[in-house]
């Protein structure tokens, strides 16, 4: 099958709209838990307030901040996606929205904590799905300072951050996803 079409599912956040490209269903930008910004910037990952209506995801959401490595003239490390403190989305891919039992990955990408994201361009070509026949779901998670610094002891409490807020995000994707 190749073209677009459109295609809206249900998810226990709320409707959610994606794509059908070259036989396979994408959905990106689908948060799992509320922005981590304002009040809940140092916090865990807080639960989401289910939607009304049909959210689009037809795009990917932003990605954590993050600053390009040294090295870049050798080897290509731009980052040309855009960057928010808002970036608690994922993105699923799958071949069939039949109630197919299908098994589900969860990549979660790497780069030390401080660089990467779920829509890296690895993700972006539907092989895994399609010779796999599985649901493939990538992960943003909070990098660098925004979720690995414990200022919880230096502050006397005042802000909150134990250095694990990141981790907290991958789980709180995880249980979003199961």
């Amino acid at each position: 099958m190749s073209g677009k079409k459109e295609t809206i599912v249900n998810t226990r956040s709320g409707k959610i709209e994606g794509v059908l490209e070259d036989g396979v269903f994408a959905f990106k930008g689908v948060p799992y838990a509320a922005p981590p910004v304002g009040d809940f910037r140092w916090l865990p990952p807080m639960p989401l307030a289910p939607w009304e209506g049909v959210r689009s995801a037809k795009d990917f959401g932003a990605i954590s901040p993050q600053n390009e490595l040294p090295g870049g003239e050798v080897i290509p490390l731009k980052i040309e996606q855009p960057q928010d403190e808002d970036c608690l989305f994922l993105n699923i891919w799958t071949k069939g929205l039949d109630n197919g039992r299908r098994p589900v990955m969860v990549w979660i990408h790497g780069g030390a904590f401080i660089i990467g994201s779920g829509s890296d361009a690895m993700f972006r070509n539907s092989n895994i799905v399609t010779r796999g026949d599985v649901v493939l779901v990538s992960i943003n998670y909070r990098l660098g300072a925004l979720g690995f610094m414990n200022l919880k002891e230096i502050t006397g409490g005042k802000i909150p951050a134990t250095g694990c807020e990141g981790l907290l995000d991958q789980i709180a994707a995880l249980d979003w996803v199961k």
